[in-house]
């Protein structure tokens, strides 16, 4: 199953697209395509029949989990959408070269800001992405890798960008089952980021 990113242009119907296969072995014996937050259609590959896979309600969709914005207010000066605003309402206004001269200006500024560490001998330190230099891949400092507990974890939120996990309980007793899942998680975490 893929989970469609939002695209940069394009309507209301492009955003929440869903595609994916059903397989027997290496044999695809279905598609389904739709959007994650409405119809998803099943597409019968030997009948060509189409028919609809999953319509939520109205009641799940107000279930649905509102988005969480910070405001442009309270975003440090390194937040993607602070660095990044000219360039973005330039190509909102329709404006290529305003928006190609803003993007030279970041990425001067950040060039600028890298050879001024240098010459100083400042060490730039990502705050939270660690690097592996195995697999040349950033990873994410905050990472939780342990399975999520219906019964005790409540919603994840970011807070000065450590995502973080609200509990219903504050002691945070496990079977041994989970713990056993978690370990070996993280061991095959570090063997990977090794």
């Amino acid at each position: 199953m893929e989970f469609k990113l939002k695209p940069f242009f394009g309507g209301s119907t492009s955003i929440n697209q869903i595609s994916g296969k059903i397989k027997s072995g290496e044999e695809v014996l279905a598609s389904l395509d739709g959007h994650w937050d409405g119809e998803v259609y099943i597409n019968d590959l030997k009948n060509g029949s189409t028919d609809i896979f999953w319509n939520p309600t109205s009641e799940v969709r107000k279930q649905r989990l509102k988005r969480h914005i910070v405001l442009f207010e309270e975003q440090t000066e390194f937040e993607s959408e602070r660095l990044w605003q000219h360039v973005t309402s330039a190509i909102g206004k329709g404006d290529q070269h305003k928006a190609t001269q803003e993007k030279f200006v970041l990425e001067e500024e950040q060039r600028h800001a890298a050879r001024e560490r240098k010459e100083n001998g400042t060490e730039w330190k990502s705050l939270l992405f660690w690097h592996n230099a195995t697999t040349n891949e950033w990873h994410y400092k905050y990472e939780d890798l342990r399975p999520w507990d219906p019964l005790n974890d409540i919603a994840q939120y970011e807070k000065d960008g450590v995502l973080q996990t609200m509990h219903r309980h504050l002691s945070n007793r496990m079977s041994t089952h989970k713990n056993m899942c978690i370990s070996n998680q993280v061991a095959r975490h570090k063997v990977i980021s090794n």
